[in-house]
């Protein structure tokens, strides 16, 4: 029994950590602004929709696909959800074992051999058990959690107050500033943010939007440009600035990567929030 505990591990246990902490701030912000509405109007449903149902609705897959726990031992490899087992290949089943994305470690198993399929393919084909390898994560954490915490409290500052600064000098009034301050967190918490500082939702949104897919795509270009090579560095940048959307980004580019930013969005989102009711 020893030996299979040895042997078992969860596909990706802190992207579920951040959601749940995401689920947390948004479920809080709700109920701060629960009595601030009239509920005979339409805008708190789309508020419940966007800082509790949809929260929930990603915590629910996070919970179904990243934390399921993988069991290896010498009969094969073990799927299971809660105790209950989900899906099993046995060694004599196996066709192909790829690491896909090597700097990630995203590890498939599969009865089908996977050719030229992307990560998200292999994640949902039925023939396949997934897993990510967290043991670096924790170490990093343990190592580099005072410079995490001080980066992302350093971008939250800058980035609210180069926002409130730049619509200040383009003339944009209180309304569209609110709207805007919050454009580097994930949605649940910016549209709370927003609101607490009298913005417009939709304008909070589309900027949340366009400000994680510029970061996506721009991301890899400047990691090459400036020649940044720390993981921990690349990870805390996406996740404080470039929201979710960041997230899945840093995701791809590596282990520690997608786990520095997945903990730097929800601390930023924190952070962000602590801010904002000083404003």
């Amino acid at each position: 029994m020893k030996k299979e505990k040895e042997n078992e591990f969860y596909v990706f246990l802190p992207l579920v950590i951040y959601i749940t902490i995401i689920l947390i701030i948004g479920i809080v912000m709700f109920v701060v602004f629960l009595n601030k509405y009239d509920w005979n109007e339409i805008f708190p449903y789309i508020l419940l929709a966007m800082l509790i149902l949809l929260p929930i609705c990603i915590f629910i897959w996070g919970i179904c696909t990243m934390a399921c726990k993988i069991t290896i031992n010498e009969m094969g490899v073990t799927r299971r959800l809660f105790g209950v087992k989900k899906r099993f290949i046995a060694w004599k089943e196996v066709k192909e074992i790829r690491i896909k994305n090597p700097i990630a470690g995203w590890i498939f198993i599969s009865k089908k051999s996977l050719g030229n399929w992307g990560i998200s393919r292999c994640r949902l084909s039925r023939a396949t058990i997934y897993l990510m390898s967290t043991s670096k994560v924790i170490e990093t954490l343990k190592k580099y959690w005072l410079p995490i915490l001080t980066g992302c409290l350093v971008s939250c500052g800058v980035s609210i107050g180069s926002t409130i600064a730049l619509c200040k000098v383009f003339g944009l009034d209180e309304t569209l500033t609110g709207s805007l301050v919050p454009h580097t967190v994930t949605t649940p918490i910016a549209v709370g943010v927003s609101e607490k500082l009298g913005g417009i939702t939709g304008i909070t949104v589309a900027g949340v939007i366009f400000t994680g897919v510029i970061g996506a795509v721009l991301a890899p270009l400047l990691v090459k440009l400036l020649r940044i090579k720390n993981p921990v560095g690349i990870g805390v940048g996406l996740g404080c600035s470039s929201t979710a959307i960041g997230t899945a980004r840093a995701m791809e580019l590596g282990e520690i990567q997608g786990a520095m930013s997945s903990m730097a969005l929800g601390v930023a989102g924190m952070m962000t929030v602590v801010i904002s009711l000083f404003l």
